[in-house]
């Protein structure tokens, strides 16, 4: 949506739709990396007063937690404890809670903090962020800023406009970066942190002697980059490389929006932590928020879209670490539930959560169904084809990747257990994934796609694909498809070896329902196989038919008075009783290789599993009618 010309990105925010399946958390993934360009203003809320137009539920749900969790944690004297489990008190935390409660009355009209926000001016005035040593006296001065940019942004009230001008000064002076404890890195990362807080300041204030000094601070801080760009994936205390880069893209991008020095410097940029934080400041999930807003920037310079999967990646992880679903955020993923901490959530709640929070409320993208699953010429892979969604490039347009979901089943008894991490990412405009291996997996697996756009919003289809081995035996078996398959040719459905030969019953023709294919004989009236028949194969030596298509979530199967050779076409178990309910019928026969004619009788209780089928005489005509 283009709403000004300064060619800028925002990002929205991803709501966790519940899946249409039962799902069993596993992870694995993989993506492509075109570019495309969505201008939007990247911070337009600075120019905005009074609250905003409501937002996604999704959005409001976490952020009306966020500010809940802070309230949980402010002390009497109104400063905002460290975390859930460490009652010490600062001022760089009280400041985040005063931009935090500020911004949720700014979106959403709900004054319920004022008092609170009232309590935190108060105590960070009797501890002045100018004077806080032991979490740097520039970094919280930058804190600062942002709370009361936000405080008179709402309220349009100057009665902190002095805190933020001593704050401004103190930024201004200083002439070391403290404290002296804190690492070269970490001083970097500060220098970042500053120079973007300094700007959006300098923007909102009209200070020009700020914006100079912000200009300054942000080219520093990219030369140190430059002089040594490991700091992109280092750590150092509570900041991180995306601390500084995201400092770099809201100060001096915003004047020149340099896209060669993004593309050169943002693939070193890390997206994610993969060692937990340990000791003062340190915290594996507060870095990644730092990552996640890095990644944002880099997106809105450069406009390629890899950037702005890993911060939607980031912000999906962000999310699942809240376990206890209470709005804050622990130091650690996997951390226990009563340790979350209150600067890690306000990271998210101001480089992710606020990004989203930006942007006009959309509804999810229209759904991208699956057409077909088809084995590889090699048989070795499994190839997907979907339909684009009508939001890609039509209607909404807002379609921004496509997730290919996996699951799988060992057994042949049900649909499989989902991935909730998708096995596969592709860009709008792709119709097709590889799934590499996935035909030499021994497991049947079932794929679905999502529609993902731009705020995050989830669209999962109904439609299923799947893949499943059957094991043949020598000489003649009796198999069916539990998929409805992309062919209907016997050759292409079962791959038969060139003297192997099929056989289906057709009870329809009483004058000829016997139906055969072998491709050694010129004549052939078998010319298709679908779900609903039962087939004879006969195949020279033992193996595997794979078997690839669209599960069905309705089928029907006519019946005929008298013998019926009819398949089983699903993957969920069911006791032929079960199967066979809405149709009369007195004799059941099912395969058994060592039976006469390679058949045995079987009662109701006898359990059939996909590929299986079935003999059966029925009283009169009826249909069968299966729900996957």
């Amino acid at each position: 949506m283009l709403v000004g010309g300064s060619g800028r990105h925002v990002g929205l925010i991803p709501k966790t739709l519940a899946l249409v399946f039962c799902l069993v958390l596993v992870i694995s993934g993989g993506s492509t990396s075109p570019t495309s360009t969505h201008a939007v203003d990247s911070d337009r809320s600075n120019s905005d007063s009074g609250p905003l137009p409501a937002q996604t539920e999704w959005h409001m749900e976490n952020f009306t937690k966020t500010a809940q969790f802070f309230a949980s944690l402010q002390g009497v004297d109104g400063g905002m404890m460290e975390a859930e489990d460490n009652p010490f008190e600062n001022t760089d935390n009280t400041l985040e809670s005063i931009w935090v409660w500020c911004r949720y009355f700014e979106i959403t009209g709900d004054n319920t903090y004022y008092q609170n926000v009232l309590d935190a001016w108060n105590y960070s005035i009797l501890h002045p962020a100018w004077l806080e040593d032991d979490s740097g006296k520039v970094y919280s001065s930058s804190w600062a800023l942002a709370a009361e940019q936000r405080f008179r942004t709402v309220y349009n009230d100057l009665s902190y406009s002095w805190y933020a001008n001593a704050s401004m000064q103190f930024i201004t002076n200083v002439t070391g970066w403290e404290p002296a404890f804190f690492t070269a890195v970490t001083k970097v990362h500060i220098r970042g942190w500053a120079a973007g807080n300094v700007y959006r300041y300098a923007l909102f204030s009209g200070n020009q002697t700020a914006r100079s000094l912000a200009l300054q601070l942000g080219n520093l801080t990219m030369a140190s980059i430059e002089a040594n760009p490991t700091y992109l994936s280092t750590q150092g205390w509570a900041l991180a490389g995306g601390t500084s880069m995201w400092g770099i893209w809201q100060s001096s991008m915003q004047e020149y929006a340099n896209v060669t020095w993004m593309q050169t410097y943002g693939p070193l940029l890390s997206t994610e932590v993969t060692t937990p934080g340990m000791g003062g400041g340190n915290s594996q999930v507060g870095w990644e928020s730092w990552y996640a807003g890095g990644h944002l920037g880099i997106w809105d310079i450069t406009g390629e879209d890899i950037y702005y999967l890993n911060f939607l990646n980031i912000t999906d992880r962000q999310m699942a670490a809240d376990g206890d679903d209470d709005g804050g955020l622990p130091t650690n993923y996997g951390d226990p539930d009563n340790t979350d901490e209150s600067w890690v959530t306000s990271y998210r709640a101001y480089m992710i959560l606020d990004e989203f929070n930006k942007m006009p409320s959309g509804n999810p993208p229209e759904t991208a169904d699956l057409q077909k699953v088809e084995l590889s010429v090699s048989q070795q892979d499994v190839v997907l084809e979907w339909s684009l969604s009508p939001d890609d490039g039509g209607g909404e347009a807002d379609v921004f990747v496509y997730e290919i979901y996996l699951g799988r089943n060992s057994l042949f008894c049900g649909y499989g257990s989902f991935n909730t991490t998708p096995i596969g990412v592709v860009f709008a405009g792709t119709t097709s994934f590889v799934h590499v291996g996935g035909g030499m997996d021994p497991d049947n697996l079932f794929y679905y796609i999502t529609a993902r756009d731009f705020q995050g919003w989830r669209n999962t289809s109904r439609v299923v694909g799947g893949k499943c081995h059957i094991m043949t035996a020598s000489n003649e078996n009796l198999v069916s498809i539990p998929f409805q398959t992309s062919y209907t040719d016997p050759v292409s459905m079962l791959q038969l070896q060139q003297d192997g030969a099929l056989w289906a019953y057709d009870t329809g023709d009483q004058l000829n329902p016997w139906k055969s294919y072998s491709p050694s004989k010129p004549f052939n009236d078998l010319t298709y196989v679908n779900q609903s028949m039962g087939i004879w194969v006969f195949t020279p030596e033992s193996g595997i038919w794979t078997v690839t298509g669209i599960v069905q979530p309705q089928i029907s199967i006519q019946i005929k008075a008298g013998w019926n050779l009819i398949g089983f076409p699903s993957m969920t178990q069911r006791t032929v009783g079960n199967f066979l309910s809405g149709i009369s019928y007195d004799r059941v026969e099912a395969y058994a290789p060592s039976g006469p004619f390679n058949l045995q009788k079987v009662n109701d209780t006898h359990l059939l599993t996909a590929g299986e089928a079935l003999w059966v005489h029925a009283l009169a005509d009826g249909t069968i009618q299966i729900q996957n």
